[in-house]
């Protein structure tokens, strides 16, 4: 008889890379029968698995308001194992253990440090919810069944349940196919170097000093810039609209995680230079290695978390992400030197297709479902 998964990711978009490509997917995969709670239209399957859709919200506070309803719903399962994403979910978590079923907490950021980013919560509220969302996690890592990080130093710091599964890429799927079947349909200009964030949108994300760079790069060679994501912080985009080097850019707004990795194929340099503010320098270069999986050379701040990592692989360039000028002078070498990039582009795919990749990490996702289950 399949066991059941249910997975509560109710902040999340249903097709998130992390909770619905990697891990229902690898799930399913496996022989599980996977429910999963996120935000979606209406109710539907997709490749074997059931997606529910969560309550709307206007407002982000309202989310907790609904969580009774979801708790109910996600109970309705009568599942072997929940598998909880975020800390919202987290008092769901310990009701859920409190009446004997199996709980699973996977936190994707290090929340001590980013809750001290989050514009949306008033600024004197700030460093109280993070102590406090701190104090739970840590306790939910006790006293649940096992807690996943995506972060190394977060492993020690969770406790002895608790083992490291990174967000590294995917090799092939239908997600890869589709978005080099679009790639195709997307004009490459020529005689214009082309750089690509796909990401969030924001101050700290050090969107304004791309711009800037742009304006640099511009002077002696033509470049243009296609931004993808969300923008998080209100006035932010129109804020961007009002510089000099704005003109250089192509707004796409958020796209298709498919359309998003078909505009990477069809660019020249990634570049994800993100200010030194709260836990950046101690995150997963996720955008890195996807940047490295699609054959994109990689300009990125040089955090000594990432250079130990990735500088290495001889993939990309690590730069200050506030030097305007220092980052312009990479994005020119880059763009005059094409062997350059070929050999950063081989070295990078080499890389994710020999050493860092969801094949491998996926492994210790299965083997911690076979132990908790059996």
């Amino acid at each position: 008889m399949r066991k059941e998964i249910c997975i509560l990711a109710p902040v999340h978009p249903y097709n998130d890379v992390r909770v619905f490509q990697k891990e229902a997917k690898t799930l399913c995969e496996n022989g599980y029968k996977v429910t999963l709670f996120a935000r979606v239209d209406k109710d539907v399957t997709i490749d074997g698995i059931q997606i529910k859709k969560v309550p709307k919200y206007k407002r982000r506070f309202q989310r907790f308001l609904y969580q009774p309803i979801l708790f109910l719903k996600a109970l309705k399962t009568n599942s072997d194992v929940y598998h909880l994403h975020n800390p919202d979910t987290l008092l769901m978590g310990f009701l859920l253990k409190a009446i004997g079923k199996k709980v699973i907490y996977d936190t994707h950021e290090d929340f001590s440090k980013r809750i001290l980013m989050r514009e949306w919560i008033p600024l004197r509220l700030r460093k109280i919810v993070a102590i406090m969302v701190e104090y739970l996690e840590k306790k939910a890592a006790q006293y649940f069944d096992a807690c996943i990080v995506t972060q190394p130093q977060l492993k020690d710091k969770m406790g002895p349940k608790t083992i490291l599964i990174e967000n590294a890429p995917v090799l092939e799927n239908t997600l890869t196919k589709s978005a080099y079947d679009l790639a195709n349909n997307i004009e490459k200009e020529k005689n214009l170097i082309r750089l690509i964030y796909v990401g969030g949108i924001s101050k700290n994300r050090g969107i304004k000093e791309t711009i800037l760079v742009l304006e640099n790069v511009n002077k002696q060679i033509p470049c243009r810039l296609w931004l993808i994501g969300p923008c998080f912080e209100e006035g932010f985009l129109q804020e961007l609209q009002k510089m000099d080097g704005w003109k250089y850019v192509d707004y796409l707004g958020q796209l298709s995680q498919d359309r998003a990795f078909a505009y990477m194929i069809s660019s020249d340099i990634g570049i994800v230079t993100i200010l030194d503010v709260g836990d950046h320098a101690t995150t997963s270069p996720n955008k890195l290695h996807e940047y490295q999986r699609f054959g994109l050379p990689f300009i990125a701040s040089n955090f000594k978390q990432w250079i130990k990592k990735v500088g290495k692989t001889q993939s990309g360039v690590f730069v200050n992400p506030s030097d305007i000028d220092e980052i312009s002078k990479c994005v020119i070498n880059l763009a005059k030197d094409e062997k350059l990039r070929k050999f950063m582009k081989k070295n990078g795919q080499q890389y994710i297709f020999n050493e860092f990749n969801w094949n491998i990490e996926s492994k210790k996702l299965i083997e911690l479902y076979n132990k908790l289950i059996s």
